[in-house]
């Protein structure tokens, strides 16, 4: 058990430096599996006895020839975990891509063609896992089928079986890792946490051995010193795996107290088919659920926590995410200002939106 500051500073270290621990569980021998996207049952990848990590999209990533391979109108966030990739600044035995948005596809596709021609990443294999979210049984049939497949590609590579004790055993790691993180959003909602220690910690839990997570989160819980300062600012749109809008944010006089943050409700029961069936309806990120929940959902949060202002942020190529900021505006009784084409860990700001973030200063 660490004290609460010391709980604290290793999730900020994780931050830091997020391939820290996978590079200490590669030198130990273990499996490492890379992933992106929300939506994947990293439980089975708990359950062969491999360890999942985010691959992080980093502002500081040379992004020169994974620009090159990736052009176009796509998210710089994929072309900074292809250039990461590229640099062997990670490399996992295996990578896991959703299909949570067009950007991974890409990245997805690219990875492959690489493949076909010799110059994919030295020792990485890739898998795209197709995870959907419609809510019809053929669906769920398909994805199913998808899960059942990784499932055995994992079991493979790390030869092994995933066996319904050990399926169940990783199950509820990942949900009390979940119920963890969504007190951690409590606290962030209530203004007893900073939004950008809330992120902070929510990015930690990526890069470490669920158990291990759960255990530091616990114990950061009774750390006072990381409560807030600055206006209650609501933040929607492009996902974020570095705390650098947090924090330039910050600097401006706002405290992100409510995001797009979530965290699947529930837990499946031991097997695969419950298991593909949650990935399917409860996980994914903000466009895998309805408009109207997801809009619902953050005007019920955004009324809760007293924010003063919303601010949507859409990155280069991340487009997609606009489409709702209409709806969510008119449903919302504070001004709201959207900034898009943004790059990867930046903030450029209009007329509108400059007015919005000067409101409290």
């Amino acid at each position: 058990m660490s004290s609460p500051a010391d709980a604290h500073r290793t999730l900020c270290e994780a931050v830091d430096d997020p391939y820290r621990f996978a590079r200490r569980w590669q030198d130990d021998g273990g499996v490492l599996v890379g992933y992106v996207g929300d939506d994947l049952p990293l439980e089975l990848v708990d359950a062969v006895g491999a360890l999942p990590v985010r691959l992080v999209a980093r502002p500081e990533t040379n992004r020169r020839e994974a620009g090159e391979l990736l052009s176009g109108a796509v998210d710089p966030a994929a072309v900074a975990v292809l250039g990461d990739l590229l640099d062997g600044v990670i490399a996992p035995d295996l990578v896991l891509i959703s299909h949570e948005s067009d950007a991974s596809l890409q990245l997805f596709y690219t990875l492959r063609e690489l493949g076909r021609i010799g110059r994919k990443p030295a020792g990485v294999e890739i898998a795209l896992v197709d995870v959907l979210h419609a809510r019809r049984r053929t669906t769920t049939a398909y994805v199913t089928e998808q899960v059942r497949m990784l499932t055995g590609r994992l079991e493979v590579l790390a030869s092994t079986t995933v066996t319904p004790e050990r399926l169940a055993v990783t199950i509820a790691d990942r949900h009390r890792l979940r119920d963890e993180l969504a007190l951690v959003a409590d606290r962030q909602r209530a203004g007893r946490l900073a939004g950008v220690t809330a992120l902070r910690y929510r990015l930690a839990a990526a890069a470490l051995p669920a158990a291990t997570a759960v255990e530091l989160l616990r114990d950061a819980r009774a750390a006072a010193p990381y409560e807030p300062s600055g206006a209650p600012l609501l933040l929607t749109g492009s996902g974020h795996d570095t705390p650098h809008l947090y924090d330039e944010l910050a600097d401006r006089g706002w405290n992100v107290t409510v995001d797009e943050a979530s965290s699947a409700a529930g837990a499946p029961a031991a097997s695969v088919a419950a298991l593909a069936l949650h990935c399917q309806v409860e996980r994914g990120g903000p466009n895998a659920a309805p408009v109207d929940e997801r809009v619902q959902r953050l005007a019920a949060g955004a009324s809760g926590a007293g924010v003063a202002a919303h601010l949507a942020y859409v990155r280069r190529g991340d487009d997609g995410l606009r489409w709702d900021v209409p709806v969510l505006a008119s449903t919302l009784s504070v001004p709201t200002a959207l900034v898009h084409g943004q790059d990867l860990g930046g903030l450029r700001l209009d007329d509108r939106a400059r007015d919005l973030l000067e409101m409290h200063v």
